[in-house]
């Protein structure tokens, strides 16, 4: 995640001063009324994030969004994405437990940096949440060759693996407990680039 700024508004449209600013290197964000100070997440309010992002590499980013109400992502000013919308106090938990996000691909040159900012929108309730990210655009083989070529060169390697960010959200139903498909083949891949690999 990127460093950004997160300001926190007593009102529900961003106006007016923020009552309180930090700066966070996290980019899921959850609130909890009595437990977090920065706000007040019972009665409606709002919070922006901005930050500054460099693309190291050209093509396809995705930037993905989502809020216990309505957020959108701007880049540059621009309005790249808009997500969820007003709940029911009832509803908040179920939204944040799902964890879902909505997606949009925004084209960028290698070197280009550009103003990232998200804007969220809450309805009162006990608990507040907003998660945001991008991701660069890479291949599953690529990463694969770029862990194979730094595990042949290393001496020994502690390889950790587990849940990714999208199947560890504690509402999300699965089949079973294995480790996805592609960490299978990273184990297998770099063990078998070098021995000396502790998993």
């Amino acid at each position: 995640p990127m460093p950004m700024t997160v300001e926190y508004f007593a009102s529900a449209d961003l106006s007016g001063e923020a009552q309180f600013s930090e700066s966070r290197w996290a980019n899921s964000l959850v609130w909890f009324q009595g437990q977090h100070t920065q706000g007040q997440f019972d009665v409606p309010g709002s919070v922006r994030a901005s930050g500054r992002f460099t693309a190291e590499q050209a093509g396809a980013h995705k930037f993905y969004l989502g809020a216990t109400g309505s957020a959108r992502i701007l880049v540059d000013g621009a309005e790249l994405l808009a997500a969820g919308g007003p709940l029911e106090s009832k509803d908040v938990m179920g939204v944040l437990k799902r964890g879902d996000a909505d997606v949009a691909e925004l084209v960028l040159a290698a070197g280009q940096e550009i103003e990232v900012t998200a804007e969220f929108r809450y309805t009162g309730a006990r608990c507040q949440g907003l998660w945001y990210g991008i991701r660069t655009p890479d291949s599953p083989e690529a990463m694969l060759a770029r862990a194979v070529e730094v595990a042949k060169a290393a001496d020994a390697v502690f390889l950790i693996v587990g849940e990714t960010s999208d199947n560890s959200v504690e509402s999300k139903a699965r089949p079973d407990t294995r480790l996805a498909p592609g960490q299978i083949a990273l184990i297998e891949a770099v063990t078998a680039a070098n021995p000396r690999t502790a998993v």
